[in-house]
């Protein structure tokens, strides 16, 4: 009997990690590569809802509009809406833990150009010389992006640390023959955050408040000198929403932030500073919006404002110091006023259309890309010291874009940008207006509901006029993949 017992005890022995192995996996943290997946792109944020980038601007620089509603939010990160289970986030994670989320998109773009045109990858403005390039071909991968997102635990009960960065392959060609393949990496975002349910604090490198709207048109600079301005600069912003009714917001942004004059040195490590840097003061932007959302319809719409000073005798040309230092034309305002609106209208499940537009009016906009990449100022130094003269190039600028999603993954979309510069501040053979009439579609391999490889077509064209002079014009071809993550 004491055999068979001592037999029966090592049996036992024997068999108990067999059979409690699959528990002891189960409650160790390791996950199931589905499920960790989901876990990992769950959005960082909850409290900052985003969209899954739609087709049709998938290329696009994205101004992040936290203020306003979903239909005027600009900046998108491709990031998975699956919720992760219970057991999951119970065992593996906490809400007060540190996360990191890791999104973007890998793209190729192909374009075609006739004309004479400036930027081969994105035309801003056609020549009407024909010593310039007759027509353009680019191939290139330098719009792929990445970023990263991280939260740290939260302070106290509402407010969520959280930071950005993000960059992409748009930096500097290397003086090579080759350049086009080693683009260098550069930063697009990165700022440091806390927020709550009604407020948003950023500081660092981040997208203005101003002018925040963006166009569908498949070029990357998204309508640059063609009535569209943008820029993202290193600041501090706050961007608050609250409700002032059921369906209606109110949408407060201010910012304070570096003022760009243009002219800083390049390629520098270290700044030293120009005429906007070392005129002693910021710029400063504000925006006032509002939102109404109902069942199927939306209505988001805002006027801003930028303003900042700058002073031409610390410009880094010696010539240009000696005529405005004590000219009483040294220093000199930029500014400018803005107005926005997005309209989105859901038809049913598969189709949504989207109507947005934007306008400004101001001077000295060349930092925002405004006036069609002239100015700030028109700059006369022949007086000699002390007397140098400038005169501001006024400008305004608009776009409308209508985008619209079709069944079937199917979306077009298709717009109008236009610059226009005062022509009393310019002379002749100058750029006086500049035309962006485009058009195009897109459609989208999914998976579920998000989209695993986005392919997109475009057509515009683009006509320059110049003050007592003929017209710059040409055709621009847009063909784009992209896959996010």
């Amino acid at each position: 009997m004491k055999k068979i017992a001592k037999l029966i005890l090592g049996i036992g022995i024997l068999t108990l990690p067999l059979s409690t192995y699959g528990q002891e996996k189960e409650n160790s943290g390791v996950v199931a590569p589905d499920v960790l997946k989901d876990a990992v792109n769950k959005p960082a944020v909850s409290a900052d809802k985003e969209e899954v980038k739609t087709p049709s601007t998938a290329n696009n620089d994205i101004k992040s509009v936290s203020t306003t509603s979903e239909t005027a939010k600009k900046e998108i990160h491709n990031k998975s809406e699956t919720p992760v289970s219970k057991d999951v986030v119970k065992k593996n994670e906490s809400p007060s833990e540190w996360k990191l989320v890791i999104s973007g998109f890998v793209r190729g773009d192909f374009s075609f150009n006739s004309g004479h045109i400036f930027s081969l990858d994105s035309p801003l403005f056609a020549h009407n010389d024909s010593d310039f390039r007759e027509t353009g071909m680019s191939f290139t991968g330098r719009l792929s992006r990445i970023r990263l997102t991280g939260n740290a635990p939260k302070i106290g009960d509402n407010w969520q640390p959280y930071g950005v960065i993000e960059g992409d392959f748009f930096g500097n060609l290397p003086a090579s023959g080759t350049s086009i393949r080693q683009a260098q990496f550069r930063m697009r975002l990165a700022y440091a955050a806390i927020k709550n349910d009604q407020m948003d604090i950023h500081f660092g490198n981040d997208w203005m408040v101003a002018a925040p709207l963006f166009a569908s048109a498949l070029e990357p600079f998204n309508l640059w000198g063609q009535g569209n301005i943008w820029m993202r600069y290193p600041q501090l912003n706050i961007r608050t929403k609250f409700q002032a009714h059921k369906n209606a917001n109110v949408q407060i942004a201010a910012s304070v932030g570096h003022n760009m004059g243009g002219d800083a040195p390049k390629s520098e490590p270290l700044l030293q500073g120009g005429i906007g840097e070392n005129s002693g003061l910021p710029v400063f932007q504000a925006r006032l919006g509002f939102g109404l959302k109902f069942e199927d319809v939306s209505l988001d719409a805002g006027v801003s404002g930028s303003w900042q000073k700058i002073k031409f005798s610390e410009s880094g040309d010696v010539s240009i110091q000696d005529a405005f230092a004590g000219s009483p034309d040294d220093e000199q305002n930029v500014y400018f006023i803005s107005a926005d609106t997005v309209f989105n209208m859901k038809i049913n499940k598969t189709v949504n259309i989207k109507l947005s537009g934007e306008y400004y009016k101001g001077q000295g906009t060349s930092m925002y890309w405004g006036a069609i990449l002239i100015g700030p100022a028109i700059l006369d130094t022949t007086g000699g010291s002390g007397n140098g003269t400038a005169t501001m190039v006024r400008s305004q600028g608009f776009f409308g874009d209508l985008k619209v999603s079709l069944p079937a993954n199917f979306g077009v979309f298709a717009g109008f940008g236009m610059d226009i510069v005062n022509e009393d501040d310019i002379s002749s053979d100058t750029r006086s207006k500049n035309r962006m009439i485009y058009g195009g579609a897109t459609y989208s391999f999914m998976s579920g509901k998000k989209p695993v490889l986005i392919l997109g077509a475009s057509f515009a064209n683009l006509t320059t006029s110049y003050k007592d002079a003929d017209d710059g014009k040409a055709n621009l071809v847009h063909f784009m993949a992209s896959v996010p993550f």
